[in-house]
């Protein structure tokens, strides 16, 4: 008897259960920001690079003397040219918000030099008859650069960043000087002219980089990029053709370069972790 009340009561609860279920309000579950940005990446770019390189003889001669400007009507000289340039990047991005990420990155990247320019003459010097020295030649080869910077994007999609980026950034120069075996119209004498010396100083200038661009994220990790930046660096300052001269460092050259460049890039990157950035 107690079995068979216990079950109609059990029924009585069951039928009724839906009933009350239906006039409890249901509260629905708190909205989750996902940080599907969030989380290192490493990749790689292919673009090129634009180079300004202003070279300026200050003095010549080991004295030092000035140079000649009523004579020499080339300093100062600047040389441009236009690179392949390729590289590796890698960084990590925050999420702070569904529209704004936070990052740091750093990249290295190395030029071809399909495109070195040379220019007759040595800026700023003379030759024996105090007239440009026109038979040298005279250079700046530029090969690979550098850069740690910070990056601020606004996601326009939730798979589409806009960013910025500024930092810090090193590029290696190299400045080159070739003497004639003309002795008529180079600056070059002694040893310097009759062996045709070539001769180089390189340095790693140092400076700053900002720009703008456009990242999409495809296939959940997977980063795809367009990127433009401008670089300015510091004045490197250099000494050539040391020694080797009819006289002591009668041939001595002292040139300043400043640099600027531009860059533009496509990369990939791939994003380590999960979709809320977990790994």
């Amino acid at each position: 008897m107690k079995s068979i009340t216990l079950a109609v009561s059990l029924v009585a609860i069951l039928g009724a259960a839906p009933a009350f279920a239906a006039d409890v309000p249901l509260k629905a579950p708190a909205a989750v920001v996902a940080s599907s940005w969030t989380g290192f990446y490493v990749g790689g770019s292919l673009g090129a690079r634009w180079d300004s390189d202003r070279w300026t003889t200050p003095s010549i001669q080991a004295a030092p003397i000035g140079p000649n400007p009523g004579d020499t009507g080339n300093n100062p000289t600047t040389f441009k040219s236009a690179e392949f340039r390729y590289g590796v990047y890698g960084g990590y991005n925050l999420q702070i918000s569904p529209m704004l990420v936070l990052g740091i990155e750093g990249d290295f990247a190395w030029t071809t030099k399909s495109d070195r320019q040379r220019i007759n003459g040595i800026p700023g010097v003379f030759g024996p008859t105090f007239g440009p020295a026109t038979s040298d030649l005279a250079g700046i080869d530029d090969t690979w650069d550098a850069s740690i910077r910070g990056r601020l994007g606004v996601l326009v999609t939730p798979s589409t960043l806009l960013y910025g980026t500024g930092g810090l950034s090193w590029l290696r120069s190299e400045a080159i000087v070739e003497c004639s075996l003309n002795a008529l119209t180079s600056w070059c004498s002694g040893s310097n002219s009759s062996s045709h010396r070539t001769d180089s100083a390189a340095q790693t200038l140092f400076g700053w980089t900002a720009g703008i661009g456009l990242e999409q994220m495809f296939a959940m990790n997977w980063l795809l990029r367009a990127e433009y930046r401008y670089s300015s660096y510091e004045i490197g300052s250099v000494t050539l053709l040391q020694g080797g001269a009819v006289f002591a460092n009668a041939d001595l050259v002292n040139a300043d370069i400043k640099i600027h460049t531009q860059t533009l890039l496509a990369g990939v990157a791939y994003r380590f972790g999960g979709p809320d950035g977990s790994r």
